[in-house]
């Protein structure tokens, strides 16, 4: 037995990574899918509310935009701290002589 019982389940680990990487990005791109629908609503809310002088409508179309930046806004300062924490993380192996070995 040449090879070490962890190594013998690489290919599960491989499928574990594919699988949690699948995941997120499905999260991902469903986070901007809806983000669409809600800019497509408000946009068509807005429409309407000035064919048809309602205020409510626009009061609701409003709530629809202000959500979206609120989503979107959040969205943006979590994957700038991603991006932020990987390149520390990224210069500190560097440093180390650990990545590029």
């Amino acid at each position: 037995m040449d090879q070490v019982p962890w190594r013998c389940a690489g290919g599960n680990w491989r499928l574990l990574r594919a699988y949690a990487l699948t995941i997120v990005g499905l999260l991902i791109a469903w986070l901007f899918l809806w983000l669409g629908v809600l800019l497509w609503q408000a946009g068509s809310q807005i429409d309407s509310a000035y064919s048809q002088d309602d205020e409510l409508l626009l009061s609701v179309a409003f709530q629809k935009l202000r959500r979206f930046f609120v989503v979107g806004g959040a969205a943006m300062l979590i994957y700038l701290i991603v991006v932020a924490v990987m390149l520390v993380v990224g210069g500190v192996l560097a440093l180390l002589g650990v990545l590029f070995v």
